[in-house]
């Protein structure tokens, strides 16, 4: 593994662009457990587009910033062999609610490198936003 830290730092991502509809949204709830008991006022909320209360899983706003770590391998600066790699964890701050439906764009930064000595821990930043910006 070799790293030019300064190179790595300073790379740009490609901005990526997400579409979500409300069968994502609803997906993404079944795909999670969320259609245990489907006749349920709580579990129908996340999984029938037409409750008075439909919305999101806050928790699906994990998967933007998945793609991401596609582009990981092309790092200018950063040299590691891929089959090597493990996601060590990862961070959720919501600003406002998801929508049930939408573009979103992700922009991504690696905001740190620590050296672990046989390896290094690369921290990656990304913040999703709604196409205007919100």
């Amino acid at each position: 593994m070799s790293i030019d830290v300064q190179q790595a730092l300073s790379h740009k991502f490609t901005p990526l662009t997400t579409t979500l509809t409300e069968k994502d949204v609803i997906l993404y709830a079944l795909s999670i457990g969320e259609g245990y008991s489907p006749t349920s006022s709580e579990n129908l909320k996340f999984t029938y587009e037409h409750h008075p209360e439909f919305s999101t899983i806050p928790s699906l706003g994990v998967i933007f910033c998945l793609p991401t770590l596609s582009q990981l391998s092309s790092v200018p600066g950063l040299s590691f062999d891929p089959m090597m790699l493990l996601h060590g964890e990862h961070y959720l701050e919501i600003l406002s609610p998801l929508p049930t439906a939408g573009t979103f764009i992700t922009h991504a930064k690696i905001a740190n490198i620590y050296d672990k000595g046989k390896g290094a821990l690369v921290v990656v930043e990304t913040i999703t936003q709604d196409k205007s910006g919100m």
